[in-house]
């Protein structure tokens, strides 16, 4: 929801401001002229979208161990990405006329666990939950860690810029004007945010 005019961004938020959170990027040469390091209009994100990648990162984490960025990471992926999903782009395949998710073999595994629990049958809370982003996530930070990088550098290495963007972006996490985003990341995990 990044490229949204400014007009856009307001009719979403005055419709129905419970459905989005929003978070400021940042501007570092001051370009916007808001002379805080922050663009001076929010972007805004689609909770829903956002806290089912979350619901199912903490339920992987407790349940089979997966790892997940920290809170602040993924604001800062957030903020760079300007969307809901973090920038997590899950591949997929063309299989007949479904697509098909396309995970490692260890994360494909848990995936299909998940999916014979009983409780995540179709149909039924699976829905609320976006487990290949989610596990894709944690592919992500296996790969950082078995390369030595740090996670900004594998999560979108196709783009040039990508790293001072998401260092610019990770510089503006902690600001006041950026709370209602990190709350609703550090809850979505079921985390307590720490006080700075």
């Amino acid at each position: 929801m990044s490229n949204l005019t400014l007009a856009q961004t307001k009719r979403f938020l005055e419709e129905s401001p419970e459905d989005f959170i929003t978070g400021y990027r940042a501007d570092p040469e001051n370009k916007y002229g808001g002379g805080k390091g922050l663009e001076t209009q929010p972007t805004i994100f689609y909770k829903e979208d956002m806290a089912s990648i979350l619901r199912a990162m903490q339920y992987l984490h407790k349940n089979y161990g997966t790892k997940y960025p920290d809170p602040q990471q993924l604001a800062a992926f957030a903020l760079k990405e300007g969307r809901s999903d973090f920038g997590i782009n899950t591949p997929y395949t063309a299989q007949g006329k479904n697509y098909v998710w396309e995970l490692n073999r260890s994360s494909q595994k848990i995936f299909d666990k998940v999916l014979e629990d009983a409780r995540w049958q179709k149909g039924s809370a699976t829905e609320n939950y976006d487990f290949p982003r989610a596990l894709r996530a944690n592919e992500l930070m296996q790969t950082a860690e078995r390369r030595n990088k740090p996670l900004e550098e594998v999560w979108n290495p196709g783009e040039r810029h990508y790293v001072n963007g998401y260092n610019n972006n990770s510089n503006i996490t902690d600001h006041s004007q950026n709370d209602m985003l990190t709350d609703h990341i550090y809850n979505g995990l079921g985390l307590p945010k720490p006080k700075l």
